[in-house]
């Protein structure tokens, strides 16, 4: 699929801002604060912005850390009980 759009090049500080639609973001899966890669093809004059999905490694696999789980160490009494429009 393939967009075009308008925009305005903006001065920010002492750099250029392109702002970018509600509608790219979206297709680009961007928000504020996303960190983005950007691509330049100076040849063609081409620049391609690439989201970049911070993943976070887990020191920890859910299994070694319910290892000698049990019904009288879980402490699952102290659990606030769901509502009911918390249940499916």
């Amino acid at each position: 699929m393939e967009m075009e759009v308008t925009g305005k090049i903006s001065q920010w500080g002492n750099s250029l801002a392109l702002r970018v639609n509600q509608k790219v973001a979206d297709t680009l899966s961007v928000a504020a604060g996303s960190v983005v890669s950007l691509n330049l093809d100076k040849k063609n004059k081409v620049l391609t912005v690439k989201n970049i999905e911070k993943k976070e490694a887990w020191p920890f696999k859910e299994a070694d850390l319910l290892v000698g789980m049990n019904a009288e160490n879980s402490h699952s009494d102290l659990l606030t009980p769901l509502l009911e429009s918390e249940i499916d």
